[in-house]
């Protein structure tokens, strides 16, 4: 039986007293929580009202109950995207990059690489509790009644918000190459 990571949780108040060298990643707080069996991050509530989205409310209006099941899949939207694009790389490896290493060239730090994929799980959490995940539908064009051609399904990322690919570009994760370093701690800490 593998074993589960166990992520350190910070309050609001230890991230404030802390700098960003001193912080442990990953890391659960009241917005992301960290799934170490998995090696992922999901979102919280906290991080839809934070940013103005009262997620309860769109998902009850839709027919949706279960938040903390709609949060884990924004969460595995988010990285499936990353999984589809960065084939060469593997998951091991973009697990990796967003939980522990980040993209230095977009960003100063960690915990800012951190807040920015907050805010693309954020707005893709929106999207998909506001149209419903398109993924998850039959071909058929309800609104013209008749069926979609499957050209129309294929390529398309219909069940992503638009601008969505330029935010993962930024977070390195819609990346066709593959990622060449080594995951530190994997087996370990890890």
């Amino acid at each position: 039986m593998p074993t589960t990571f166990k992520a350190v949780e910070y309050t609001e108040e230890e991230i404030e007293a802390l700098e960003v060298e001193e912080m442990q990643f990953p890391y659960s707080d009241k917005r992301l929580r960290y799934d170490g069996l998995l090696h992922q991050y999901i979102p919280t509530e906290y991080a839809f009202q934070e940013r103005g989205v009262n997620i309860r409310q769109i998902l009850k209006d839709n027919g949706i109950e279960e938040v903390d099941e709609f949060c884990k899949h924004v969460s595995f939207k988010f990285y499936l995207w990353a999984y589809q694009r960065c084939k060469l790389s593997g998951q091991g490896k973009i697990n990796y990059l967003v939980a522990r290493r980040g993209v230095k060239r977009n960003f100063s730090n960690l915990y800012e690489y951190r807040n920015a994929v907050v805010g693309t799980m954020v707005y893709l959490g929106e999207y998909l509790a506001t149209n419903g995940d398109i993924s998850q539908t039959s071909g058929v064009d309800l609104v013209e009644n008749s069926a979609m051609d499957i050209s129309t399904l294929r390529g398309e990322d219909r069940d992503y918000p638009k601008g969505f690919g330029e935010l993962m570009t930024k977070l390195g994760l819609n990346y066709t190459g593959a990622y060449k370093f080594i995951e530190s701690g994997i087996g370990k800490e890890w």
